[in-house]
């Protein structure tokens, strides 16, 4: 097999006594006796907030979704709502949200290579880095990932912003493997057909991306760095051949399936969430169907189209998925804006523990 761009710089590198981190690090530059030399690693990024124009529309999405989904929003019927709260389904709920970021955790364990951070510091990680997705538009929220996970594992950023790449392949996949469990329990007969022929076709696509990543991606490569490749092509090449290079050496260590298995038990954490935030608002639904509908709100969440602490973008996700799967108007509104206001506060009160669960780690000398 031809070796991709990255692992021969990575090899080259090491020959000249330097090791490089990651071959996604690697960039294409001779010294003059003509070896090539390592890769420069520049410091984390951090989020940059958005041009004056980013923010009007940001905002005129976030308005227009909102009121997309409220128009129907019954101002007694949400006071009830939340005065009516009950206490322990919030409790189990947030218990739910913690094992979400646990099974996150182990899963950017699996997928690391470099490092082998402690379990807890990580998903403290994951705490400020799903808050940090929840509050920054367009998805700038993921860079808080690369600049932890360089800070305090040295994590090389190429190999960070692979093994975030991979990790929103796998979930994809999870979101898509529920979604249809859930449509499939509980559709008519006569589609149930249809259905499977659908659901077949998307874990055929879903498992060749997830299990076949690394030769789709050097194939996709090669293609992009072919008949003298510059400029955008020549820089996505290089970032698909790090990618391949990266799930290779996922797929040598015998972790995917553990890591596809993981994913499926976070979202069902997501789901159980969900649940009993509906619950806890009274609302008598049943969990297989409340599942259809928080997968609506998951895709809505994932997409790069989010907008300042998912405000439109939420509501908008959580009644489309809950209309779908049989809810009435009113309630779905209604239960969207108690379901935001409720995840917010479970993301607020476990990144302030999480901020004290790596003060604590530095002190132990869990990172770096």
């Amino acid at each position: 097999m031809q070796e991709c761009e990255g692992a021969r710089l990575y090899r080259l590198g090491r020959g000249s006594g330097e090791v490089l981190p990651d071959p996604a690090q690697a960039v294409e530059s001779r010294t003059p006796d003509g070896r090539y030399t390592p890769a420069v690693h520049a410091p984390p990024p951090s989020p940059r907030p958005p041009r004056p124009w980013k923010r009007i529309v940001l905002a005129g999405l976030a308005l227009g979704l909102l009121v997309l989904a409220l128009r129907a929003l019954d101002l007694e019927l949400l006071r009830r709502t939340l005065a009516n709260a009950q206490a322990l389904p919030l409790v189990l709920g947030l218990g739910a949200y913690v094992l979400c970021y646990f099974a996150r955790a182990v899963r950017f364990r699996l997928l690391l290579v470099s490092a082998a951070p402690p379990l807890v510091d990580l998903t403290a990680v994951m705490a400020v880095h799903n808050l940090s997705n929840m509050l920054l538009p367009a998805r700038t929220g993921e860079l808080s990932w690369l600049a932890l996970a360089k800070e305090r594992y040295g994590v090389p950023l190429g190999e960070g912003a692979v093994t975030l790449l991979l990790s929103r392949l796998f979930d994809v996949g999870g979101i898509a493997a529920w979604f249809l469990l859930a449509l499939l329990m509980h559709a008519p007969a006569a589609a149930r057909t249809e259905l499977w022929i659908v659901a077949g076709l998307v874990f055929t696509v879903a498992g060749a991306i997830t299990f076949a990543l690394a030769p789709l991606a050097n194939f996709a490569g090669r293609i992009a760095l072919g008949d003298g490749a510059s400029g955008w092509r020549l820089a996505v090449g290089r970032k698909l051949e790090a990618l391949a290079e990266h799930a290779r050496r996922v797929r040598a260590r015998g972790t995917d399936v553990a890591v596809f298995v993981v994913t499926q038990i976070q979202w069902l954490c997501t789901f159980v969430t969900c649940w009993c935030i509906l619950v806890a608002f009274g609302v008598d639904f049943p969990f297989l169907r409340s599942i259809l509908g928080s997968t609506g709100l998951s895709l809505a969440l994932i997409l790069p189209l989010n907008t300042f602490g998912n405000v439109g973008t939420f509501e908008a996700g959580w009644v489309a998925g809950y209309r779908l799967a049989g809810m009435e108007q009113g309630a779905a509104a209604a239960t969207a804006v108690g379901a935001h206001v409720a995840i917010l506060v479970f993301a607020l009160v476990l990144a302030a523990a999480a901020a004290v669960v790596m003060r604590s780690g530095r002190r132990r000398g869990w990172s770096g």
